[in-house]
């Protein structure tokens, strides 16, 4: 259902990215990870009013808003926004961290999730620039600080950083994914003599406020 909202140069790949998501995901993130993620998580929203953009239909709303150029308006105020799941890999993080601004209240917290690379090392920057041509642009932790910073959010940075997740080339490599488009980037790697277990692959896990 996603498909139909995102460009048609990248409809094939999208497509198979969300019919496989939820079945790789336990192939992706270990078990210890996705237990810290939902303790990470759970001890940012206790006592909140809380809004998840993780889901399936939050994730459709999302990229209407996007494509209509429109901001996802909602009738009520939140203290806190989690952002996760397939759509935090697929949207620009920048308009991502913009749409996210008109749901919180005055000092309202963003509380993040998003797959990204280590640093620029020659294998997570061809990695980036492959995947920007083939499928949609990952970015490294820097960066997506610098997007937050740019679009109205202070980040807490005692609560915030990023986290190796190592079980992912694993899986690539082994082809235990059902979407191979990572697939396809890591062999194209190897065959020009890099390692793709070198590819600084994780997440940021962040805090943000409304600094507005």
């Amino acid at each position: 259902m996603f498909v139909g909202a995102m460009s048609p140069i990248f409809s094939a790949a999208v497509g198979e990215f969300l019919e496989h998501y939820q079945r790789d995901v336990p192939v992706r993130w270990s078990p210890k990870d996705v237990a810290a993620q939902q303790e990470f998580v759970n001890g940012h929203v206790i006592g909140c009013r809380w809004l998840d953009w993780s889901t399936a239909s939050a994730a459709l709303q999302l990229v209407q808003a996007v494509q209509a150029q429109t901001f996802l308006g909602t009738h009520e105020k939140y203290d806190a926004l989690v952002l996760a799941g397939p759509i935090v890999e697929l949207i620009e993080p920048s308009t991502l961290f913009r749409q996210a601004v008109s749901p919180l209240r005055p000092r309202g917290k963003l509380i993040g999730l998003m797959p990204c690379l280590r640093d620029n090392s020659p294998e997570s920057r061809i990695f980036a620039e492959r995947s920007a041509l083939t499928l949609w642009p990952y970015y490294t932790v820097e960066e997506l600080l610098e997007m937050l910073c740019e679009t109205g959010w202070e980040v807490d940075s005692a609560a915030s950083g990023f986290i190796g997740i190592g079980q992912f080339n694993a899986a690539v490599l082994k082809d235990q994914l059902g979407f191979t488009g990572f697939a396809k980037i890591f062999k194209q790697l190897a065959a020009e003599g890099y390692d793709p277990m070198e590819v600084g692959w994780g997440e940021l896990r962040f805090i943000a406020t409304l600094n507005l």
